[in-house]
């Protein structure tokens, strides 16, 4: 099964400068010989957007290949995000009519709705998730590297 990964770099005379080396090694390990698909667009040095980026580009990779190896099946990442969201958040929802169709809706903010504070604890709380499941994840920090220096 195919992987996005999303990592951030930096463009420097000409070269791509990965901020965490160890995991631009596991990309390049992992896909030598294999023709993939490199999407460019800029990083903006927000707290959100590095947010989604260590959830979605880390985070949620190492649960899949966590639950690959430990229970023998792939899993997708929307499973895997919608584990951590009603192990966290809980069961919170209602059902309501729109256009005299009943539908489901969540009472409480999603993941997406979050300010970066609230996805701040959301990122924690699923650490401490899959951290009794046995596995560590490291901090945002850890992820991003030096993306804060700037030249």
């Amino acid at each position: 099964m195919a992987q996005e990964l999303i990592i951030p770099i930096r463009f420097l005379d000409g070269n791509i400068v990965p901020y965490n080396l160890e995991l631009w090694a596991q990309i390049k390990n992992m896909n030598e010989g294999k023709n993939v698909l490199l999407t460019v667009k800029p990083f903006f040095n927000s707290r959100s957007l590095k947010q989604n980026a260590y959830y979605w580009g880390f985070m949620i990779p190492k649960m899949r290949t966590f639950y690959t190896e430990f229970y023998g099946e792939e899993i997708s990442k929307d499973d895997i995000h919608s584990y951590n969201v009603k192990s966290i958040l809980g069961e919170d929802f209602m059902i309501k009519e729109v256009l005299s169709i009943p539908i489901i809706s969540r009472t409480s903010k999603t993941p997406s709705q979050m300010n970066t504070k609230e996805f701040a604890n959301f990122i924690r709380d699923v650490q401490k998730l899959w951290a009794e499941h046995g596995l560590y994840i490291p901090d945002q920090d850890v992820y991003f590297g030096v993306l804060n220096e700037e030249k």
